[in-house]
């Protein structure tokens, strides 16, 4: 076991050498090693079994734009392509973004400026009161208690409550965006996208029946460019206006939702298919700046500003879950940090160890730090319980299950370490 700081060494990433931009039409992509980031390379055979055993087809993690780990699973390989699912939502974001810089989008505006009147089965008033921003934060406040939630003919699209008033995840809104887009360059939606980005950053794959498919490489060259801020290194670039609010709250009803894009580090957040709120940030193992494409059966890009990285996983679901958001983001993120270089809030000469695990009743925590808090999560990122720090920890009343145990000092998440709740 060993101690995860969640306070990284973000020097060894901001101050690492400039940018790399892997060249456009061309295979080549440089690479670089575990150890020369200061990595545990022994925590990576773990990663990778977790990888191979939960339906993983192409796995990518890029810092700086380079490639650190790419690996391939399941007979998968970075020639296949494979679908985004609502990861492809972030694609369809940006290039929003870029249309409204061409001056052919105003976010603001409303939506039947550019789907024509009569796009819902709305009063024209109610209709015009939905603007692209709406579309763009799952906040257009229409009916999403349909049988089908991607049926955008008028008729399925009636209102429920004010624009702006309410956050459901809904995808009918938002694949009228890539109509939007049709409408206003006159084209294919697959036309568009080349256009827009494909062609500028090198992205390959396509668009078929409102679903983004491509490679693993694919994905990472769209999460490089939104990690380096959303520039290439041909002056290609997002405007930084539409950018920090694409990344940020757009509503407050979901704090954790940007524009299409999933938030971390937020005190609550929903998910598909629920109205309920959840306390805590929506991925308590990953870092606090960390914002991601989530997409059906566990499609992922992962982006964190402040390591310079990204993370890319694609494949079959990783468990019963099949929502964009998922138990699946904890566990990997898990994985993930224990490879990490960290800081020391203070030196330890005992590592934090738990036990029993699996645990019955009360949980003990053996280490020579005095913590401030200790906090555990489920899989789903909830908060299910919170106290001041002890060694022992009373978890009886839980159900059976896994859980994440969170340390924090100083107002610092310090250690994380999973555990299983028995009987």
């Amino acid at each position: 076991m060993k101690t995860l700081i969640l306070l990284l060494v973000a020097s060894a990433y901001l101050t690492a050498a400039e940018y790399y931009y892997p060249p456009i039409g061309s295979d080549e992509w440089k690479t670089t090693s575990m150890t020369d980031l200061g990595w545990d390379t022994e925590r990576k055979a773990d990663l990778s079994n977790f990888l191979d055993t939960t339906g993983t087809k192409g796995f990518i993690i890029l810092v700086n734009g380079k490639i650190v780990i790419e690996e391939y699973y399941n007979d998968f390989d970075a020639t296949k392509n494979w679908y985004w699912a609502s990861a492809g939502k972030t694609l369809t974001s940006v290039m929003i973004g870029l249309a409204q810089q061409e001056g052919l989008i105003d976010i603001e505006s409303p939506t039947s400026d550019y789907l024509g009147e009569g796009w819902t089965n709305m009063d024209a008033s109610k209709e015009k009161d939905i603007k692209i921003r709406h579309n763009l934060s799952m906040s257009t406040g229409l009916d999403y208690n349909v049988d089908n939630q991607n049926c955008m003919d008028p008729e399925c699209l009636n209102y429920l409550d004010e624009a702006g008033t309410h956050w459901f995840y809904y995808n009918a809104p938002y694949r009228l965006l890539l109509d939007v887009l049709d409408s206003v360059y006159d084209k294919r939606i697959n036309q568009v996208t080349n256009q827009l980005i494909g062609d500028k950053i090198g992205m390959g794959g396509l668009w078929l029946n409102y679903v983004r498919w491509g490679t693993a490489r694919d994905l990472a060259r769209f999460g490089s460019f939104v990690a380096a801020g959303g520039k290439w290194d041909n002056g290609f670039e997002l405007e930084k206006e539409y950018y920090n609010a694409m990344s940020n709250t757009s509503q407050e009803m979901n704090k954790s939702y940007g524009y299409l894009w999933w938030l971390n580090g937020k005190d609550s957040y929903k998910l598909p298919s629920t109205n309920f709120v959840f306390d805590g940030p929506l991925v308590p193992t990953a870092p606090s700046d960390m914002y991601a494409a989530l997409g059906k059966n566990d499609q992922k890009i992962y982006i964190v500003p402040s390591m310079n990285m990204v993370v890319v996983r694609i494949g079959e679901s990783a468990d019963e879950s099949k929502a964009a958001a998922s138990s699946y983001d904890t566990q990997l993120w898990a994985k993930i940090m224990v490879m990490l270089p960290t800081t020391n809030v203070e030196e330890l000469t005992e590592t934090p160890i738990i036990s029993p695990n699996p645990v019955q009743n009360t949980l003990n925590i053996s280490t020579d730090v005095s913590y401030d808090k200790a906090v555990i999560y489920d899989l789903n990122g909830a908060v299910v319980m919170e106290s001041e720090y002890s060694q022992q920890i009373n978890v009886g009343g839980l159900p059976v299950g896994h859980y994440s145990i969170v340390l924090s000092k100083n107002g610092e998440r310090v250690w994380v370490e999973g555990f299983l709740k028995s009987e």
